[in-house]
């Protein structure tokens, strides 16, 4: 959509005053008029950083999401939403955004990212087969909940946080604006004590065929090492690629406050809706969905498993920090 169309639509009523998300608080805060950037440019490089905070002022969240506050802080100038906010996003997504950020519990957002010949009737055979499964489906989630805008978010799943950084949440009950990396500090230590006592145990097995640093590495991305990684995790995404299309599996990510995914596999679409389920007092790190696809004691033949995000890996550049090993 052009910025064009896009600031036609600011004329029209909103849900919310302008200003009252926290992206929106960082945009108009750290935008420079002078920037020799094109200003779509700007507005996605800013978002990326925004995204990558550990911490959000409480002051900047006007949405409700906290105490119920509508209060705008920092109120956007007239010109700051005609050239900042409005052409960022169609109004449809932003009122999108206000339920993912406030709203959302356990509800599954189906992000897709295919728009091949013939690819809609699919898509909606999919969605209809999974509303149908879903007991617990609500229809007036659906214009939040499906997330297909072939202009926004074709090919590239990550390219929707530049629209909806909302997505990498965390849903509710879960902090929103402190500790955004790795949480809790006081529940962070004590899961690494753990992983460093269970990668003791799995030490003792040198010398028995076993290489050490296999074992070390065995243990901390696929044993004793899932409880910090599921930690981390800060929402569940499911993604209609190009796969989905010929598979009729949807890819499972299970992502950071910052968009990393921590973990990833599929799912047959008839069984998303279980994942709400799952997400509640995270059972998801009991589920065949979890377990690591390769390396699980647990696993049996034709489970899915998940696989570990290149960032958590035991090398990787969070996994070395979440870890702390060394």
């Amino acid at each position: 959509m052009t910025e064009q169309v896009q600031n036609a639509e600011f004329e029209m009523d909103v849900s919310l005053p302008w200003g009252a998300f926290p992206a929106e608080q960082y945009l108009i805060r750290h935008w420079e008029p002078a920037s020799a950037r094109s200003a779509v440019d700007q507005r996605r490089d800013l978002i990326r950083a925004f995204v990558q905070l550990d911490a959000i002022p409480q002051d900047w969240d006007a949405t409700g999401r906290v105490y119920q506050s509508i209060t705008v802080t920092r109120v956007p100038t007239e010109q700051e939403v005609r050239d900042v906010l409005a052409p960022w996003r169609p109004l449809r997504w932003r009122e999108a955004a206000l339920h993912l950020w406030r709203d959302r519990d356990d509800e599954e957002i189906w992000l897709r990212t295919q728009y091949g010949p013939d690819s809609d009737e699919k898509f909606q055979r999919l969605r209809e087969a999974d509303e149908d499964c879903d007991p617990a489906f609500e229809e007036d989630c659906r214009s939040w909940t499906v997330l297909d805008d072939k202009a926004l978010f074709a090919d590239d799943w990550s390219a929707a946080l530049d629209i909806l950084p909302e997505l990498v949440g965390p849903t509710a009950g879960w902090d929103a604006h402190n500790h955004r990396h790795l949480g809790r500090p006081d529940e962070l230590e004590p899961l690494r004590r753990e992983l460093r006592d269970s990668v003791a145990s799995a030490l003792r097995l040198e010398g028995q065929g076993n290489d050490a640093a296999q074992l070390k590495t065995d243990d901390v991305e696929a044993g004793g090492g899932m409880a910090l990684q599921a930690h981390v995790v800060a929402t569940f995404l499911f993604v209609a690629d190009a796969e989905t299309f010929v598979t009729e599996q949807l890819r499972l990510l299970f992502l950071d406050a910052r968009g990393n995914i921590v973990r990833e596999t599929r799912v047959p679409f008839e069984q998303t809706w279980e994942m709400r389920d799952g997400w509640n007092a995270g059972k998801f790190r009991d589920s065949n969905f979890w377990l690591d696809r390769d390396r699980s004691e647990l696993g049996v033949q034709n489970d899915p498993g998940s696989i570990l995000g290149e960032k958590y890996k035991i090398s990787g550049e969070i996994g070395r920090v979440l870890y702390q090993l060394d």
